[in-house]
């Protein structure tokens, strides 16, 4: 095939309905709509099975097949010829189609009718370009003059019929963009569907130190959990192949768990709390929100790992639950935030501010990457920022190593990582840490009035623990936190 399955994603995404094309055994042709065409690897896409149509019929009975699909963007055609392999009625492939299908069944009020009765899986063996034709690349150098005047023209519709052909005509006579496809907002549906309540992908006993969570029970063990997906697209991820899986593989995985297995679990390990990690977790939100609600009844802390990216009604919500949050601040430039995350900064800060006006306990880290955040300049502004938190605050402050898309940069050099963290003390926190940077003192806990050594790390392991409560052994000094 001269044109991979892969660039074709964005005709995958439901946006517009594909064409199936099939044939009887005796030549008889049958063209019909598929409600999804699902990628499944480079090869293979799969078909919802709804009911037993005459394009199901001509399958099973002559298993080559056409489906024409379309991009959004460009409305150029690809014809896909496909031979029919199997049919799945279980599984993660089946249980995600089925969840969309759902979705689309609640907002078009047919959730009788469209009920997923099999995963058709199909083998891809040729792509042609039906139409090579290309529409002309809009290049308007002033384009937000243009969009200013299309904004003001829309301004003036008062009926519904009205707005969509200004709307229509604006992006003609502004952009030259001459097919469009109008989505218009259902507001009486008004209903959201998660995917990813219940599929975990990672559950596993951690260390509560690996988070990293310094001044949350020391050397007690969290129950880690995790479901694939991520509101941020990092090109340095550590763990890009679960957070951006749905995004890049357009699949849900995991092992199917209740809130209350999660709970018990946590407490069978002996964990004193449960971490919602891995990837980020305002992505599984509903399903922490039950989770943390059984394990405060359990006697259980809750805490989040998070890049920080949500509004201030899922803080809120979270609120009454979530005892401990570690935050990646993982730049003081929104330029950063943009371009390497595919997010803003300030929601980020807002985040943390709500955090610490709502009395949940905050860790921030930072993951230096040479030539992208590791100018002394933007350290001192980061360390600023979280001393306007609180002196107490701690700051973890991590050494890079390539990964995902940044391979072509080195690992952080030890002497950046320690030049933080004096750039850390110089701005009045208390306790600052080095992470992914082995031996040292670095990652000791240590009374900010005495200099007494508190907690003695070695990686995760406490070797010396000298608080009584939480106070110093020494001087009875309190040390921020959750001790006891």
């Amino acid at each position: 095939m001269n044109i991979s399955l892969e660039s074709l994603r964005p005709c995958l995404d439901g946006a517009i309905p594909a064409v199936v094309a099939t044939a009887s055994p005796d030549g008889t042709p049958n063209v019909a709509y598929a409600s999804q065409v699902h990628y499944v690897d480079p090869e293979h896409v799969a078909l919802s099975f709804q009911f037993f149509s005459k394009t199901r019929e001509n399958v099973l009975a002559h298993p080559y097949a056409q489906v024409q699909v379309i991009e959004p963007k460009s409305f150029r055609h690809f014809r896909l010829k496909v031979h029919y392999l199997r049919t799945e009625t279980s599984g993660p492939l089946f249980e995600y189609m089925k969840a969309q299908l759902a979705g689309i069944a609640a907002r078009t009020g047919m959730a009788k009718v469209f009920a997923l009765r099999g995963a058709d899986v199909y083998r891809v063996l040729d792509i042609e370009n039906v139409d090579p034709r290309l529409l002309p690349a809009p290049a308007p150098p002033d384009a937000l003059l243009k969009l200013r005047g299309t904004l003001d023209h829309l301004g003036a519709c008062d009926d519904l019929a009205g707005l969509a052909d200004r709307a229509l005509a604006a992006l003609a006579q502004g952009f030259g963009i001459r097919h469009a496809l109008l989505a218009m907002l259902d507001e009486s549906g008004g209903t959201l569907y998660t995917l990813v309540y219940g599929p975990v992908i990672a559950a596993s006993v951690d260390p509560i130190e690996k988070k990293p969570i310094y001044h949350l029970y020391p050397g007690s063990e969290s129950y880690s959990i995790a479901a694939v997906g991520c509101n941020f697209r990092c090109s340095f991820c550590q763990n890009h192949e679960i957070s951006q899986m749905p995004r890049e593989e357009g699949r849900i995985a995991g092992r199917e768990m209740t809130p209350r297995e999660v709970a018990n679990g946590a407490i069978s390990s002996s964990s004193k709390s449960i971490s919602y990690t891995y990837t980020e977790p305002t992505i599984f939100f509903e399903f922490a929100h039950d989770t943390a609600r059984l394990a405060r009844e359990k006697g259980l802390k809750n805490i989040f790992v998070t890049n920080g990216f949500m509004t201030e009604e899922a803080l809120e919500a979270a609120s009454p639950w979530l005892d401990a949050a570690n935050v990646d601040l993982k730049s003081f430039r929104d330029d950063f935030y943009k371009h390497h995350c595919g997010a803003r900064l300030e929601p980020v800060l807002d985040t943390l501010r709500g955090m610490k006006k709502r009395g949940i306990w905050v860790e921030v880290t930072t993951l230096v990457i040479p030539t992208l955040n590791d100018d002394e300049g933007e350290l001192r502004e980061i360390a600023a920022f979280i001393r306007s938190l609180g002196d107490e605050v701690p700051w973890h402050v991590s050494r890079f190593f390539p990964r995902y898309r940044t391979q072509n940069l080195l690992p952080t050099p030890v002497k950046t990582i320690d030049r933080a963290l004096e750039i850390g003390r110089q701005a009045g926190l208390k306790h600052v840490y080095s992470g992914n940077v082995p031996g040292g003192e670095s990652d000791n806990t240590y009374c900010s009035q005495c200099k007494n050594l508190l907690i003695g790390r070695q990686g995760y392991t406490i070797r010396q623990y000298n608080l009584a409560g939480s106070k110093c052994n020494h001087c009875g000094t309190t040390l921020a936190g959750v001790f006891s």
